[in-house]
Parts: structure tokens; C-alpha cells; sequence
């Protein structure tokens, strides 16, 4: 009897790991775009300023694509951008027809900076704006635009992120 629960115990592990990698391969995101969304609360001491909900663009792909050729955003909505290690970035709003909120948020999850960012249809890439983050940043947020001067979110107000994950298996 203890040799086949030697036996078991040694080849479960391994079954597992097989199943896990399989399985991976079954999810599927067929555009590219963010599948992960996760609520966004800024907070000011105990005081919630906003929560909104955001799509999660955590990839490569998913932060250079962005709100790109979208022409709404409701206004509880928004995206996520996940920057790890944290480090400065710039955005711009290349093929972005919605007015945004671009709010840069350091390692430690306060507000560094807002920019408030208009589309610039049929602007060459070179002459496009840019929105520099002012330091590094963890994560970035993009909101429709005015709605962190609503609810007086500035510079030094804190987020709190909570995740939730959907998977599509084919």
C-alpha cells in the first residue's frame, strides 16, 4: 500500500503542472485587448473621491493600445495601466478621439499628476502632445476628462486597487 502512495504523491505534482500548462493554452483574448478589469478608488484620508472601473492594460500590447479608436467611455469606466518595475513614462493620445484624465500614480499608490488630455485627430505623430509623467510611476489611470476635478482628486490623494479577473476558454 505505501509504494502507491509514494507513487501518487510523486506523480500528482507533475499531473498538476502538465493540467496547469494545458490549460493556458486554452484562454483565449482574441483582440488584444485587456480581459482583467479591476475598480480604482481614490481616496483622500478615509474619504472615497471616486471609484471607477478599469479595464487592466498590463501587457506591452494592451499600454500601447490603450482607449485608442474608441469614440466613448462611460463615466464609471476607465483603464488601468500597470508600469512594473515602476519607472517615468509619457503618453500621448495618438488615435485617442475621448477627453481624458491621464492620472500618474507612484510605486507607493499617491497621485503625482493629472493632465487633462484632448484628441488630436489628424495629427502627425511627431506634432502629437505629450504627457510626461513627472516621475516614476506604477500605475497610470485614464478617466473621462473632468471627472477628477469633480470629485477632487488632485495631486497627493491616494488609490486603492481591487482586482477581479474574467476568463474566456475556448
Amino acid at each position: 500500500m505505501k509504494p502507491t502512495i509514494m507513487r501518487w504523491t510523486r506523480i500528482f505534482p507533475f499531473a498538476l503542472l502538465v493540467t496547469s500548462i494545458l490549460m493556458s493554452g486554452c484562454i483565449s483574448n482574441e483582440n488584444d485587448e485587456p480581459t482583467q478589469d479591476a475598480t480604482v478608488t481614490f481616496l483622500r484620508g478615509d474619504e472615497v473621491l471616486l471609484a471607477v472601473t478599469c479595464e487592466v492594460a498590463e501587457t506591452e500590447k494592451e499600454r500601447e493600445t490603450g482607449l485608442m479608436n474608441r469614440d466613448h467611455l462611460d463615466a464609471d469606466r476607465g483603464m488601468l495601466f500597470v508600469f512594473e518595475p515602476p519607472g517615468e513614462v509619457t503618453f500621448w493620445m495618438k488615435d485617442t478621439y475621448i477627453k481624458l484624465d491621464i492620472i500618474f500614480i507612484d510605486g507607493n499608490g499617491t497621485v503625482i499628476g493629472i493632465a487633462r488630455a484632448d484628441p488630436e485627430p489628424d495629427t502627425p505623430d511627431h506634432l502629437l502632445k505629450r504627457y510626461p509623467s513627472g516621475g516614476a510611476v506604477g500605475w497610470v489611470v485614464e478617466i473621462d476628462q473632468g471627472l477628477s476635478r469633480e470629485h477632487n482628486v488632485t495631486a497627493g490623494s491616494r488609490m486603492m486597487i481591487s482586482y477581479s479577473l474574467t476568463l474566456t476558454y475556448e
